[in-house]
C-alpha cells in the first residue's frame, strides 16, 4: 500500500515536471522521482513477505540512493549557483562524507558476515549503506536549509520550492529509518505508512506549486537593507576565500 502511493505521487510529479516544462532545469530531479516511481510501483506489486519483494528491495534499494545523491547535487548546484566557490567545495565535501560513509558501512557488514548467514549478511548491508546515505544527504540538505534561512539568496521560485519540499521529503526519510532502527526487525508498518503519506503529500504539493518554465519572474523592487548587504558580503567572503582554496 505504501509502495503503491509513493508511486502514484511520483509519477504525478513527473508527468507535472514534463508538462511545466522543467524537466530540462531538474534533470537529476526527475530521474530520481522516475526511478522512485518505477521502483516503488514493482515493489507494491509484489507481497512483502515473498523472497521477490526481498531480492527486488535488495537491488533497488541502492539504486534509489544513487539517483538521490544525484538530485540532492543538482539542488546543491542551484542553491548556490551564483557562489562557485561554495558550489564547488560543498559538492565535494558532500561525496567525500558520503564515501566515507558507505566505507564504514562495507567494513560493519564484513564483520557482520562472519556472524550470520548470506541472506541477513546482505541485508545487513542494503539497510546500514542506506541508513548512511540518506543521513548523510540530510545533513546536506539541512545545511541548505541553514543557508536558505540565513542569507538571502536571488534563487527562482521553483528552486525555492524544490529546496524547502525536497528538504522535507529527505529529512522524513531519515526520521523513518531512525525510527526504524529502534524496532527489532527494523521495520515498523505504522511507521513506514505514516511516512509514506507525508512522502506522497509532500510531492503533489510541490508538482502543484511549481511554476511553467516560461513564465517570467515578477520584476520586484526591493531595497537591500544593511543587515541584508553584511550577510551577501559574508557570504561573498567565504565563496572567495574557498575558491581560492580549491584552486590551490
Amino acid at each position: 500500500m505504501a509502495d503503491l502511493l509513493e508511486s502514484a505521487a511520483a509519477a504525478f510529479a513527473v508527468v507535472r515536471l514534463i508538462q511545466l516544462r522543467l524537466a530540462s532545469r531538474f534533470p537529476a530531479l526527475l530521474r530520481w522521482l522516475a526511478v522512485v516511481g518505477l521502483c516503488d510501483l514493482v515493489l507494491g506489486l509484489q507481497p512483502q513477505t515473498s523472497h521477490g519483494y526481498f531480492w527486488t528491495w535488495l537491488v533497488v534499494t541502492p539504486l534509489q540512493s544513487l539517483f538521490a545523491v544525484l538530485a540532492v547535487s543538482e539542488l546543491f548546484t542551484l542553491v548556490f549557483r551564483d557562489y562557485p566557490g561554495i558550489r564547488t567545495l560543498g559538492r565535494a565535501g558532500m561525496y567525500t562524507g558520503l564515501g566515507g560513509a558507505a566505507a564504514g558501512s562495507l567494513a560493519l557488514a564484513v564483520w557482520f558476515h562472519r556472524l550470520s548467514s548470506q541472506s541477513s549478511s546482505q541485508l545487513f548491508l542494503a539497510e546500514v549503506l542506506q541508513r548512511s546515505v540518506v543521513f548523510s544527504l540530510a545533513v546536506v540538505i539541512i545545511t541548505i536549509l541553514f543557508f536558505l534561512s540565513r542569507y538571502p539568496l536571488s534563487l527562482t521560485r521553483n528552486t525555492y520550492v524544490c529546496s524547502s519540499f525536497f528538504s522535507a521529503i529527505f529529512i522524513s526519510e531519515a526520521l523513518r529509518l531512525l525510527l526504524d532502527s529502534l524496532e527489532l526487525r527494523l521495520n515498523n508498518p505504522a511507521i513506514d505508512l505514516a511516512e509514506a503519506l507525508f512522502i506522497s503529500v509532500c510531492m503533489i504539493l510541490w508538482a502543484v506549486l511549481l511554476q511553467h518554465a516560461d513564465v517570467p519572474a515578477p520584476q520586484q523592487i526591493s531595497f537591500s537593507t544593511i543587515h541584508e548587504e553584511h550577510l551577501l558580503g559574508q557570504l561573498a567572503s567565504l565563496n572567495q576565500i574557498l575558491s581560492r582554496a580549491g584552486r590551490q
